[in-house]
């Protein structure tokens, strides 16, 4: 088997696919139709916000800064606790998640990426057809055995998947096997918490039930897209102020909700802790991990010196 070859997971793994992206949709479908009838509580406010600043992070700087690119270092307990975070935003776990992106770096843009929105067809015809196979459509239709990487014996089956080769150094920490293996305990945890919170704030089953809708699967719904964002508008649309083999562009459209995801400087500097390389550029993630670092909570952190970057960017 070629490694461009595609295989099409079983119906199983499909299923699941479709029930992880429609589940959440219709929640929030139905919590749009409340919105505007009764409005939305404080206390469902509250576990929307607080669990999607936690999972959000447990995305952008567990699964992607931390895990997958090393920006840099933290006690390993800690690090369990954000790659936790990252498994209640329901994108699969963490060594899945991790093996894709690593992929993706090295192809990006190129036979072989997961991802790509690029390659797909001429015109606004092949756009749409890009943009929806980036943003969700290549869940359905992988290169990686998705359900197959609960299991090591499995998943090192299937040859595209290749977690050898792609995350080596995540296989040999026994605490991230153990959060691996128990995906969906963390994913379950993640719907529990925001309802036994709403419950316990207001003693109201009411409250319970709209928690667990707001803070657990609109909460889904929102991160899951933020995320695709990244993969989908920004390599299409936004900035480009530094040269790469690839079409990642920067764009608030996609640096905003995932709290700095700047896609042009982070392919140009794919292990700096901050993507966020000028004033202008929020990086809520790149601050929390400078912010850790003055506690002690973070070490090595990797940051491209003003004159890589001025030499990079003299270079586009």
């Amino acid at each position: 088997m070629s490694q461009n070859t595609i295989v099409r997971p079983p119906l199983l793994e499909q299923l699941v696919a479709v029930a992880v992206l429609s589940i959440p949709v219709l929640a929030t479908v139905a919590g749009f139709v409340q919105l505007c009838l009764y409005g939305i509580s404080g206390t469902s406010l509250l576990m929307l916000v607080v669990m999607y600043v936690l999972t959000i992070n447990g995305i952008g700087i567990g699964y992607h800064r931390l895990s997958s690119h090393n920006a840099f270092q933290t006690h390993r307990l800690l690090r369990a606790g954000f790659a936790i975070f990252g498994l209640m935003a329901a994108q699969g776990p963490i060594f899945y998640w991790v093996a894709i992106h690593r992929r993706h770096h090295a192809t990006s843009d190129r036979p072989g990426d997961p991802h790509s929105p690029l390659g797909h067809g001429s015109g606004l015809r092949g756009l749409l057809r890009g943009l929806w196979h980036a943003h969700v459509g290549w869940l359905f239709d992988m290169h990686a055995n998705m359900l197959g990487v609960y299991s090591f014996k499995v998943a090192r089956e299937h040859e595209d998947t290749n977690w050898d080769r792609y995350i080596p150094d995540l296989l040999r920490d026994p605490i991230l096997v153990w959060v691996n293996r128990t995906y969906f305990l963390w994913l379950a945890l993640g719907l529990a918490l925001p309802a036994a919170a709403a419950f316990a704030l207001t003693s109201s089953w009411t409250e319970a039930a709209l928690g667990l809708l707001w803070g657990g699967l609109i909460r889904i719904f929102l991160v899951q897209h933020a995320t695709a964002l990244i993969a989908s508008v920004a390599h299409v649309h936004g900035t480009a102020p530094f040269r790469t083999p690839d079409g990642s562009r920067n764009s608030y459209l996609c640096a905003l909700p995932t709290f700095g995801e700047w896609h042009n400087n982070h392919h140009a500097f794919p292990s700096s802790a901050w993507h966020g390389m000028r004033w202008w550029q929020i990086d809520m993630s790149g601050r929390l991990i400078h912010l850790m670092s003055l506690v002690g909570l973070a070490w090595n952190v990797k940051t491209p010196s003003p004159r890589a970057i001025e030499a990079v960017r003299k270079a586009a």
